[in-house]
């Protein structure tokens, strides 16, 4: 049973980031100005993916552990 909490707590918080992450890409994007800007945006997308299809695979483990 505390394994399941954890991974339901690992799940939210990758979630969670995740959010996090693609709204400072957005707000990266939407910069007037500042030097690398673009690229900062790219990065910070690709990381709110990765950490979603993270959420994805422990949420997946969870349903499979039941």
């Amino acid at each position: 049973m505390a394994k399941r909490k954890s991974r339901i707590m690992k799940y939210q918080y990758h979630v969670n980031t995740a959010i996090n992450a693609a709204k400072l890409s957005i707000e990266m994007f939407n910069r007037v100005e500042g030097s690398h800007s673009r690229q900062a945006s790219v990065i910070f997308n690709a990381q709110a993916w990765e950490l979603l299809s993270k959420a994805i695979l422990i949420k997946q483990s969870i349903n499979y552990t039941m």
